[in-house]
């Protein structure tokens, strides 16, 4: 999980696209790429990713990664099985928290990320 972080960060789209299983889902949160519309697969999820990161470049202000800085609160590792292992977490701040599900599974190519939810929460200031 921290290699695909740190891939996620330096919007490194060959080495984020190497977690993935080739048929994994994806559902994405709120984003200007209109990417959140429906649940992606596989090939569309790598091309997804290509535009978050474009898209992202861009508003960085930065012309070298990191481009962002993701840090997991209250991650949560639950081994289902031998094979399957569900992460959680969630991100952000006290008025906008993205949680995120990840499904990842083990085969004859190591741990991939088999699906992916995100979302993301608007809460209003207490």
């Amino acid at each position: 999980m921290s290699r695909f972080l740190k891939a996620l960060d330096s919007y490194d789209l060959p080495m984020l696209w190497g977690f993935f299983d080739s048929e994994a889902t994806v559902f994405f949160p709120d984003s200007p790429t209109g990417t959140s519309l429906k649940r992606l697969k596989g090939s569309d999820v790598e091309a997804a990713w290509g535009a978050l990161f474009e898209y992202g470049k861009k508003i960085s202000g930065r012309t070298t990664p990191p481009y962002v800085n993701i840090t997991p609160q209250d991650l949560l590792v639950d081994h289902v099985s031998n094979d399957v292992a569900v992460v959680t977490f969630h991100l952000g701040t006290d008025t906008r928290i993205g949680r995120r599900t990840f499904v990842w599974k083990h085969s004859p190519g190591g741990w991939k990320i088999v699906h992916l939810h995100a979302s993301t929460l608007t809460v209003a200031p207490r």
